[in-house]
């Protein structure tokens, strides 16, 4: 790596011909150009910061307040920047003469793209399952339509057809001009089978990140192999996972796959939602945890071989510059604003600093942390995604193990683990980062990250209020604690929902008792917390039960009594359990 002096950045940046494959607008992210000036939305600081291009190493030249959490930004046709606000339900448009407006979309706005002709906005709700088209003018909702669950990117396509990807799937919603739903596509389930000692085909799961192009969409994601049987307990340490890039693009007026590249290595790419950016012939990628940012080519691309940027952190998002040569970045680590150049080398200068956090400096270090990449490229954000879970079971000691959310369900819930082992947080965090392959942390260390995983990973919301029914709601309360169902002998309310013990339920199967060293110790399992149950399925330690309602039918006799209840009752409970 080496920078530009300034007199050679500036003009760099002022010599930048076109490039027709860039796109921006038709898929959202953190960082949005609009002639010279950059625009960055700051999550933490609850603003967008704009960067002169042409004065590298300088403070913003405005702030532009937004509420808590701007997610995704695209650019309207007349200098209008539009923005997706998570925490605050809004999503904002900002004009070229500096007055806003905005709309309250409840259900966690991310995703956002737009038409090329800039009259329509189009928006993913995270913890709605929706997408949302608004008018861009008005910002008036034209539409909405219930997607599968945990969607997070959109793409619009010039076929007016929309791409959305999703957090815990392997596969692409795609959706007509009005909303209807038109066809799913399954990433590839092809690649490399490393760590597997059967030649297993990993399955692809999380649809991290679009970009798109100028047909169609570069789709990111991952490929797990969840039952590679490793017998150490340093499974963490080497989880078989493979970063891929589908390209999806018409084939006789439907979307289809039509090539995959690989992007191998353990760079840190799989350590967060993946943050791309076309270049010419390829893509630019980094991830929290990366090490840096990689270009990678693209079926006969022009960028040549992969190259790498080497830094002591990733990216969070990325923005093309008009010819694609000129990449900007989002520091994870520094939280300063990059500009990257690559051609026969890679060349990089700081465009300017957001400002330090708001957050305590434990809850930033303990964010770091929880991001780190392993020496397998592997963090805990790579099964924890957004502090959630990957939706995934794996393989320990021929131990089947859900991953557990773990934003808003740790404190006061010890023992922690499935097995209930570990009595303190700071015990399984320090046990978990040995598991992972980290050198041994400091107590200090620890203690941030406690602070972060316990009290900064924002919990999952709950259904609107307004989509509830109170009645059915209480009456499925009562159910829940009656002494017939005995559903809160275990998950207690005004606690955690869990009694802090472990018990055999009977759930663990022969076939896995019979794998483990001590049969007996296997079949016990600590009492979960069941805070933000309806977005943590699949349920179970083995992921068994697809639904609540499988949840009840599979576990009746086992764990509480759920046979007696009649379909009312039955119905009640479920609606009960979306609220906690």
């Amino acid at each position: 790596m080496r920078f530009l002096p300034a007199v050679v950045w500036i003009a760099a940046v002022l010599s930048l011909p076109a490039h027709a494959g860039t796109q921006p607008w038709r898929s959202g992210a953190a960082l949005a150009l609009h002639g010279s000036h950059l625009y960055v939305a700051d999550a933490d600081r609850g603003e967008i910061s704009v960067f002169d291009t042409r004065r590298p190493e300088s403070e913003p030249v405005r702030r532009i307040s937004t509420g808590d959490g701007p997610e995704q930004l695209v650019m309207g046709v007349d200098g209008t920047i539009f923005a997706t606000v998570r925490r605050a339900d809004r999503v904002i448009a900002v004009r070229p003469d500096g007055s806003t407006q905005s709309v309250s979309l409840p259900g966690e706005p991310h995703g956002l793209a737009r038409d090329d002709a800039g009259k329509r906005l189009f928006v993913t709700l995270a913890a709605a399952d929706e997408v949302v088209c608004l008018d861009a003018g008005t910002l008036k909702v034209r539409w909405s339509t219930p997607v599968p669950p945990h969607p997070r990117p959109i793409a619009w396509l010039p076929s007016d057809e929309l791409v959305i990807g999703h957090l815990q799937e392997g596969a692409l919603t795609v959706l007509g001009k009005g909303g209807e739903r038109k066809a799913t596509v399954a990433l590839p389930a092809s690649g490399d089978s490393r760590g597997t000692t059967t030649g297993r085909t990993p399955r692809p799961a999380q649809a991290w990140a679009l970009a798109s192009t100028s047909s169609g969409v570069h789709a990111v994601y991952r490929l797990v192999d969840t039952s590679a049987v490793l017998e150490t307990d340093e499974y963490y340490g080497d989880a078989p996972m493979e970063l891929r890039v589908a390209t999806v693009e018409p084939v006789n007026g439907t979307l289809a796959v039509t090539a995959t590249s690989g992007v191998n290595g353990t760079f840190g790419l799989g350590t967060g939602p993946t943050a791309v950016a076309l270049v010419p012939g390829g893509i630019a990628l980094s991830a929290p945890g990366a090490n840096g940012l990689v270009f990678a080519p693209l079926g006969g691309g022009t960028i040549g071989s992969r190259q790498e940027l080497r830094l002591a952190g990733g990216f969070t998002a990325l923005a093309s510059a008009a010819d694609g040569d000129m990449v900007f970045g989002l520091s994870f680590s520094t939280r300063g604003v990059h500009a990257i150049r690559h051609g026969e080398e890679v060349v990089s200068q700081l465009l300017g600093p957001l400002g330090a956090s708001p957050l305590p400096p434990d809850a930033v270090a303990g964010r770091r942390l929880f991001h780190k990449a392993n020496p397998a490229g592997v963090a805990c954000a790579s099964c924890h995604l957004e502090g959630m879970d990957d939706g995934l079971v794996w393989v320990r000691d021929g131990q089947l193990r859900q991953t557990p959310a773990l934003a808003g369900r740790l404190k006061g819930t010890a023992p922690y683990g499935w097995d209930g082992k570990q009595s303190t947080l700071d015990g399984y965090l320090r046990h978990t980062l040995g598991r992972l392959g980290h050198p041994a942390q400091s107590d200090r260390q620890i203690a941030a990250l406690a602070t972060y995983v316990q009290d900064f990973l924002p919990a999952p919301r709950l259904p609107e209020k307004g989509a509830l029914d109170r009645a059915l709601v209480k009456r499925g309360e009562a159910v829940f604690q009656s002494a017939k169902a005995q559903c809160s002998s275990c998950h207690e309310p005004g606690t955690a929902f869990s009694d802090g013990a472990t018990h055999d339920v009977g759930t663990v199967s022969a076939a896995e008792r019979s794998r483990a060293p001590d049969q007996g110790a296997a079949a016990v399992l600590e009492t979960p917390s069941l805070r933000g149950l309806a977005r943590t399925a699949p349920y179970l330690h083995d992921g068994s039960a697809g639904t609540l309602e499988d949840l009840l039918e599979r576990t009746d006799g086992k764990m509480g009594q759920t046979s007696h209840l009649s379909d009312t009752d039955r119905t009640a409970l479920v609606a009960y359990l979306r609220t906690l």
